[in-house]
């Protein structure tokens, strides 16, 4: 049987996907997503989500970015698109990723936005472990307004916010045109319709 790089036996499944390019790594901002010509970064280290068993995560927010991922997946959707507001060092959003992963979704796009550049680099060191071609990872240090603005113009899969950026108007009104679905830190997701 084959292995991979690492030099574990493949799956048949995993011997039928595209190489990884080797050496490869793409660091540009963040764009406009889902568009021609979009930027993505892809980040490539030394660990392969694909490995990755069912993820656990500390987050109130957890089993509601569980069951939001297992409904896409029931409606055989294969991609999905995953923004988080305030994502200080990545944790909720990376965990999503690997469960998106873990599911079977073949195109995983995510954006982490947060004030504090210290906790943006502390993300962005964390991805950059993640080796796996079908997922693209951006975080920014950015005005949290200004990224739902962007957000808006091709609206995410799955928002991940804290209910409390709500006090500032402008961010609560671009809450509900970001994402298909917001899940906050309060006790149930909020649908929006689309």
């Amino acid at each position: 049987m084959p292995r991979s790089s690492l030099g574990r036996e493949l799956s048949p499944r995993r011997q039928s996907r595209t190489p990884r390019a080797s050496g490869v790594r793409h660091d540009q901002p963040c764009g406009a997503h889902g568009a021609a010509g979009a930027q993505v970064t892809r980040h490539q280290g030394q660990t392969d989500t694909r490995t990755t068993t069912r993820e656990h995560c500390s987050d109130r927010r957890w089993p509601a970015v569980v069951a939001a991922l297992n409904v896409l997946r029931a409606e055989n959707r294969r991609s999905v698109r995953i923004v988080d507001t305030d994502c200080a060092n990545g944790t909720l959003l990376l965990c999503a990723v690997r469960q998106a992963s873990a599911l079977g979704f073949t195109a995983i796009e995510a954006r982490g936005v947060d004030g504090a550049s210290a906790l943006v680099a502390d993300a962005q060191a964390m991805a950059a472990q993640i080796c796996d071609p079908a997922i693209g990872i951006c975080f920014q240090a950015t005005d949290l307004a200004d990224a739902l603005e962007e957000e808006a113009a091709f609206p995410a899969d799955i928002l991940l916010a804290r209910s409390c950026a709500r006090s500032d108007p402008r961010v609560a009104d671009l809450i509900g045109a970001a994402a298909r679905l917001v899940i906050e830190d309060a006790d149930a997701p909020i649908e929006i319709a689309a």
